[in-house]
């Protein structure tokens, strides 16, 4: 893929072109070969092996000159005679990435048998390549295995429970590799530093420097799951149920490690450790017919809990990564009201380290240890970094021609610390929101929100790391609702239509949520309180085949 760009730039004093033009080059070679027997005619053996390879090459040239005659003048050539010469410290647009390559390499099969088709078993394997890593470590094994039981096929099923359409039991095992993680982050990349220096009597030359430091025994990240799964179904679909536990364990972990900025260079990318995740999947359904109306449901809910089980160096601020808690877990001052006038001359009034010399008005925080003084040791592990259960459903129903659905989801028990605009009043000069009415003053001295304030005032924003900051990101959705209605083929012959339908729909509706902010789906966990929020979208139409 190519891409050209040329924009001509005029002003008072500025005019001139640049010329763009960048470059994708993406060749992949993919192949596979499919075998499949039968032996005895009870067994059945299907396998495949293939070869893939991926490689990517991101191109970019930049030209431009300036102080040109005529802002009509849009090629480079068209400056040959005036401006200034094209200018060679502007290597790429902004917005646009640097030059960049990678590859991947890989080999995978996988073998599956079943004897009657009551017994199944798969076996895959993976032999991955990737330039992303050290060469020593650029290879990685990646093996599954799964089984299945299809009770219902079994006479005992058959002949005692004709009612079961479907029981199914399931079991696996399988490992998958991760190496998203940019495409040089093991080896020592220069950088023009913008700086000329001097050597001998040379004339001064624009030197490199080395901003980040790089971990040459970088590897792949791997994820490790097992499942345990159950599919069952009753005759003329009235109800099933689908249920999966799993355990999901992520090793060698790719993450950024802090550094002291006495070393002078950046975080290297490295792995740091292993963390465990636990969980469940439920699906229902049901369908019905009664007469000419037929009408069905299903829902679904998903619950998991992770935690840290290694970690080489872990991480404490307004989140918490260390070994036995949930990854990047909430650990906040809390909150505790507001300062009042009367708390300022109050001996017991624990001493606020991160402010000393508190105004009526500001945030109040809890002295958790009971030492008088409110600092660090104070924060606590808040629940809410992760929810307690994602779930959704949705129904559906018809009647002749007429038909309706609609799909609704939630999410229960998710707190996001969110700051910004919206948050703090005149963010960046943003107009406060409508709540600050109630701000506190000398005459309202309410404990729910703090004096009025600017941006970066300590009073308030030192704990932005605080209860104070976490909202409520529970929320329940319609996602979306379908009319629709069929005319009938008696009256399609009229036009000589096979099919004719119209329809209403919506997306978003509604939503209950008790989040302050525009849309809780959209919130960020950790960080500006303002996101541009999913739309409402209204639609009518027709569909027509002739």
């Amino acid at each position: 893929a190519t891409n050209d760009y040329k924009a001509a730039s005029f002003g008072p004093d500025y005019l001139g072109v640049t010329d763009q033009y960048s470059k994708t080059l993406n060749p992949t070679v993919y192949s596979v070969l499919n075998y499949e027997t039968k032996i005895a005619r009870d067994h059945g053996i299907k396998a495949l092996v293939g070869y893939e390879q991926l490689y990517n090459k991101f191109q970019t040239l930049r030209a431009r000159r300036l102080n040109g005659v005529s802002s009509a003048i849009t090629e480079l050539a068209g400056y040959t005679n005036s401006g200034e010469a094209i200018n060679a410290t502007y290597p790429r647009l902004p917005g646009l990435s640097a030059p960049f390559e990678w590859a991947l390499q890989s080999v995978f099969g996988r073998v599956n048998y079943d004897y009657k088709g009551k017994y199944l078993l798969e076996a895959n394997m993976r032999y991955d390549g990737t330039s992303r890593v050290s060469p020593e470590f650029r290879w990685g094994f990646f093996p599954s295995v799964s089984a299945g039981w299809l009770m219902s096929r079994e006479s005992f099923i058959q002949d005692n429970f004709s009612w079961i359409s479907n029981l199914k039991l399931r079991a696996s095992y399988g490992t998958l590799g991760n190496q998203e993680i940019g495409n040089y982050p093991y080896q020592n990349v220069l950088t023009v530093s913008g700086i000329s220096y001097p050597f001998g009597n040379a004339t001064p030359s624009t030197g490199a420097v080395l901003n980040s430091y790089r971990d040459q025994s970088l590897h792949w990240e791997s994820t490790s799951t097992i499942d345990f799964g159950v599919d069952f179904d009753m005759k003329k679909n009235i109800f099933g149920f689908t249920f999966d536990w799993f355990k999901r364990t992520t090793s060698d972990i790719l993450a950024s490690q802090p550094v002291p900025a006495s070393l002078g260079l950046g975080s290297p990318t490295f792995n740091n450790g292993k963390m465990e995740a636990k969980g469940i999947e439920l699906e229902l359904r049901h369908s019905y017919n009664i007469g000419t109306v037929s009408y069905g449901v299903n829902a679904q809910v998903s619950t998991a809990k992770n935690k840290v089980l290694e970690i080489k160096v872990p991480g404490i601020g307004s989140s918490i990564a260390q070994v036995g808690l949930p990854y990047n877990s909430h650990y906040l001052y809390i909150w505790d009201g507001i300062f009042q006038t009367a708390d300022l001359t109050d001996p017991k009034t624990p001493r606020h380290v991160l402010n000393p010399n508190p105004k009526a008005g500001d945030l109040k925080m809890k002295d958790i240890d009971g030492d008088g003084i409110v600092d660090a040791k104070d924060r606590q592990l808040v629940k809410g970094a992760y929810p307690d259960y994602i779930y959704s459903f949705g129904v559906n129903a018809s009647y002749k021609g007429l038909s309706l659905s609609a799909f609704f989801q939630g999410v229960e028990g998710l707190k996001n610390r969110v700051t910004g605009w919206g948050v703090d009043p005149f963010h960046q000069g943003a107009a406060p929101p409508t709540k600050w009415r109630n701000a506190w003053t000398p005459t309202n001295p309410t404990n729910t929100l703090p004096a009025m304030y600017i941006q970066g005032y300590s009073g308030v924003q030192n704990y932005a790391a605080s209860t104070y900051y976490l909202m409520d990101a529970s929320y329940f959705r319609m996602k979306n609702i379908v009319l629709s209605y069929a005319i009938p083929q008696s009256l399609l012959s009229r036009i000589k239509a096979r099919d004719l339908s119209i329809y209403v729909s919506a997306d978003n509706l509604f939503t209950i949520t008790n989040y302050e902010g525009s849309d809780p789906e959209r919130a960020s966990t950790t960080g500006n309180y303002a996101q541009y929020p999913q739309a409402k979208v209204f639609n009518v139409g027709l569909n027509i085949k002739f």
